[in-house]
């Protein structure tokens, strides 16, 4: 998905959903530049939506991630570091402190909720707000 947004690969499942992000914007950062996307409201195929344009986002502002266990990975930490808003939700409590650190240096952790989604096991679920900081280091 990062490929997307940087411009050097186009997936197929976005166009089947259509999602289109033009040509002229893959040779720029894409949370700055316009995003069509076409809705199918009426039925209507992917082709049949080809040229129709339902909804143009003029900036991708937030930016909503749930990793693996793993944490986000270097590419991934650099693209959310670029959003005003990242709302993370993540199964594991170091990860999620390791990506928190390395976020730190551009966003404020504003919000934190922790989920005992499986009673009785050690498993914790989190969520954390981060947002953009005004005079970031």
């Amino acid at each position: 998905f990062v490929e997307v947004f940087e411009g050097t690969r186009e997936f197929q499942r976005l166009r089947d959903a259509c999602i289109d992000i033009p040509p002229q914007h893959k040779q720029q950062p894409l949370i700055d530049t316009p995003l069509s996307l076409k809705v199918d409201v009426n039925e209507k195929s992917a082709a049949e939506l080809q040229n129709e344009k339902v909804m143009t986002f003029d900036r991708l502002r937030t930016l909503f991630v749930d990793p693996p266990r793993a944490g986000l990975d270097e590419t991934c930490r650099r693209l959310a570091s670029q959003f005003e808003r990242v709302v993370y939700v993540s199964c594991n409590p170091e990860t999620l402190a390791r990506d928190c650190k390395y976020l730190s240096r551009t966003h404020d952790l504003t919000r934190l909720a922790a989920f005992d989604q499986f009673p009785y096991t050690p498993h914790l679920e989190a969520g954390v707000v981060l947002e953009k900081k005004k005079n970031p280091i």
